[in-house]
């Protein structure tokens, strides 16, 4: 039999759609060419047969396709194109559901990996929850450890000791840390180390040399009337950052006793209710050479004999958005004392609602002062109600005011033998009984 002869046949818009043999497409030609048949009946539009070829040769093979179209007269190709499209489309689902099937599972890293540096619960690679452990050095219980002293003593020097929410009272809170550290608690209302008041024991000891970091966390109760540093004895470099140091008593030093040649540092700290029992410094003393920053703090209702919220003696103290409010001495500085040749610098301060006998706000004595953007209002003494400025001492106010404080003599500044300097805008009213009196006037101040 000779073999066939086959010709291509074309759309109107120029699309190949079959191979036809020769005779036949001839035939068909001639056919249409006298117009017999029915057009409508035999024949698909040219467009849509061509769009729908297309299409399920995007989904099946075109070969097979072009195939099963070359054996069908055109009547044929009407009723069998939505069969084979049906079985394009099952076809392709076909693949895409074994696809679905055959998919790669994943497979999880190992749990070191995944928990190097982290704590707690979390996702690994194929987010499925892992638990990493606590995320604690010290705890109650269920820990490494359940006191600070032993989890500080096992640490390397630059490690993090992390304190899980709880209280660590009497032996499982007080620490000496002798080398550099960082504490880190879970917050002040969680993390508690309570020296329950027990005779002659301080909270926590900073060794000279170490560089301490303590952060979050809450020192009260500790209790040393026959030395210093109730709370804290800083002999070191220490940043207290976050902490409340509270309801603590040493003879000097209540909260915090920062040594000669030592450094400490608050940030967000708040020093609430210490006494000094028989000397200075009720919330804070900051000894001779050493170094004291307050940034954003708040010193409220210590007391002492002098320097109930801050005693500063021979030293630098440098203090920023910091309030002094509701401290109490029984002799001199409400708020704050600075003395024997110190320096002290306060910005954005408020030293409001102390009291004394000699000067409420603050006392003065042979140092050099520069009170800077702040406030002292509301103080009660005898004598100098918002300060006092004796023995040679230098106050600069620098755009701040002294109000609304009271005493028997000086209710804003008493100033004997000092110097007082009024300052781009410094004003001293509204003081009772007057604004400022005392052996050496104030310039500037009237009334």
């Amino acid at each position: 039999m000779p073999p066939r002869i086959h010709t291509e046949q074309a759309t109107h818009d120029g699309g190949i759609i079959c191979r036809l043999p020769v005779g036949e497409a001839t035939a068909r030609a001639s056919h249409r060419a006298a117009g017999g048949g029915d057009e409508k009946a035999s024949k698909m539009n040219g467009t849509r047969l061509n769009h729908l070829v297309r299409r399920m040769t995007a989904l099946g093979s075109r070969r097979d396709l072009v195939r099963a179209l070359a054996a069908l007269s055109m009547t044929g190709w009407a009723a069998a194109l939505p069969g084979m499209a049906a079985a394009a489309e099952h076809k392709r689902d076909g693949v895409t559901t074994e696809r679905h099937k055959h998919k790669k599972k994943c497979k999880p890293k190992p749990k070191a990996r995944i928990c190097a540096g982290k704590c707690g619960v979390v996702k690994n690679n194929c987010k499925k929850k892992v638990n990493c452990g606590p995320c604690c050095t010290v705890c109650p219980s269920g820990c490494a450890y359940t006191t600070l002293q032993a989890a500080v003593d096992a640490a390397q020097t630059g490690a993090t000791v992390r304190i899980c929410a709880g209280t660590f009272a009497g032996e499982a809170g007080r620490v000496v840390i002798a080398k550099n550290l960082t504490l880190v608690g879970a917050g002040t209302g969680k993390t508690i180390l309570d020296g329950e008041s027990a005779d002659n024991q301080r909270v926590v000891d900073v060794a000279p040399g170490a560089v301490v970091t303590i952060r979050d966390l809450t020192i009260m109760r500790g209790n040393h009337p026959s030395d210093v540093g109730g709370g804290v004895r800083n002999q070191g470099t220490l940043t207290l950052d976050g902490c409340l140091i509270g309801e603590n008593k040493a003879g000097s030093g209540g909260g915090v006793f920062n040594e000669i040649h030592a450094t400490l540092t608050l940030t967000d700290c708040t020093i609430d209710g210490n006494a000094a029992t028989a000397g200075s410094g009720g919330g804070l003393y900051n000894s001779n050479d050493a170094t004291l920053t307050a940034r954003g703090c708040t010193m409220v209702d210590n007391t002492a004999r002098n320097g109930a919220g801050l005693y500063s003696y021979d030293a630098s103290l440098s203090m920023t958005d910091t309030t002094v409010s509701g401290n109490t001495a029984t002799n001199q500085g409400g708020g704050v004392r600075v003395t024997a040749g110190g320096t002290a610098l306060l910005s954005r301060c408020r030293l409001e609602n102390n009291a004394a006998e000699d000067g409420g706000g603050l006392m003065n004595h042979l140092a050099v002062v520069t009170i800077g953007d702040s406030q002292i209002t509301g103080n009660t003494a005898t004598t100098g109600g918002g300060a006092y400025v004796g023995g040679g001492g230098t106050v600069t106010l620098d755009n701040s005011d002294v109000t609304q404080n009271t005493a028997s003599f000086g209710g804003g500044i008493f100033n004997e033998s000092g110097t007082v300097a009024l300052v781009n805008g410094a004003t001293v009213t509204a003081n009772e009984p007057n604004n400022c009196a005392g052996t050496t006037p104030v310039p500037g101040c009237s009334g």
